[in-house]
């Protein structure tokens, strides 16, 4: 290697070092080492509910004895499709402890968004939020998928939190439903997670690099919007771009489409609903002559946003 100093060097500050040394320390090595440090320190909080480092170690370790029990091993994608919570925490490091790879995936998106990310890892075993497994479920028929494991929030939360939502009103009943459902057909958690550790299951400290799909971002949710709006009218082109909405809040996705297009708004938005995630529908379709681009053929999202915000002032 040359010993030419790189010309970004003079842009980094006194003290801090061109090249760092790493050793061969694991995600699962860090976290056998917080557990023997603080066992009996919280490691997270949820809603007022903690767990300690040594009871969440616990957790882990049956975990991974019930996913070993359902044919989980080393090399293995196991899915996870649940919001942040305890359970989730527990189950990534169960799936590392078995050598096998954490997928984890938006549990707000629908069974055609599921499909070809399921189809891609061919994970066998999906660990998901109890509202979130009659989607999975509709992928067992065309997907490697064998196993759901449904994950009850509620469970996690703290005692008086889970006495109200027990309460026979109205209020309790709807946030109970906005938390947890019914999942006939899937294995409960506590199921999982039930029995003494089975010494085969983890035969050596082992752990491989967390495999997760890319994240929601704008530029997902916009291809994803684009898609479904050319799937409804093939024939045209199409672009989006954030488009505020009133009262203030973020940005949210907004379709443009141009000529000839033989749909209606309604209809775009309908098509875009069966298919996709709730966030991701656009709210707002702007017919246009012609999409604003470049000298390149390049859509220039700008305009586009600056055409959604106008047809937004008149209404």
């Amino acid at each position: 290697m040359s010993d030419q100093r790189p010309p970004w060097a003079d842009a980094y500050p006194a003290g801090v070092p061109l090249h760092l040394e790493y050793d061969d320390t694991t995600v699962l090595d860090l976290w056998e080492r917080a557990v023997r440090r603080h066992r009996g320190k919280a490691a997270f909080d949820f809603l007022g509910r903690t767990t300690t480092y040594g009871a969440a170690a616990e957790q882990v370790e049956r975990v991974a004895g019930g996913l070993h029990r359902l044919g989980v091993r080393a090399g293995d994608n196991v899915a996870l499709v649940m919001p942040t919570c305890p359970q989730n925490v527990v189950a990534f490091f169960a799936v590392l402890r078995l050598g096998a790879t954490v997928v984890e995936h938006n549990p707000l998106y629908t069974a055609a968004e599921l499909r070809g990310p399921f189809a891609d890892h061919g994970a066998k075993v999906a660990i998901v939020w109890d509202k979130a497994v009659p989607v999975v479920e509709e992928l067992r028929e065309d997907t490697p998928l064998e196993h759901v494991v449904a994950v009850d929030l509620t469970a996690e939360l703290p005692l008086a939190k889970r006495i109200a939502l027990r309460l026979p009103i109205a209020r309790a009943r709807a946030s109970r439903d906005q938390l947890t459902a019914p999942a006939p057909g899937a294995m409960p958690w506590a199921e999982l997670a039930t029995g003494g550790r089975d010494p085969s299951a983890c035969p050596f400290p082992t752990s491989r690099s967390a495999w997760p799909t890319p994240t929601t971002s704008t530029e997902t949710c916009r291809r994803a919007g684009e898609a479904s709006c050319w799937c409804a009218a093939p024939r045209s082109s199409t672009a989006t771009a954030g488009c505020p909405t009133r009262p203030p809040r973020p940005s949210t996705t907004g379709g443009v489409a141009v000529e000839g297009v033989p749909v209606e708004a309604e209809d775009l938005k309908l098509h875009s609903r069966q298919g996709l995630t709730p966030y991701k529908v656009p709210r707002r379709v702007v017919f246009v002559d012609e999409l604003p681009t470049n000298p390149m053929g390049k859509v220039l999202r700008r305009e586009v946003a600056a055409k959604l915000r106008s047809h937004l002032d008149r209404k």
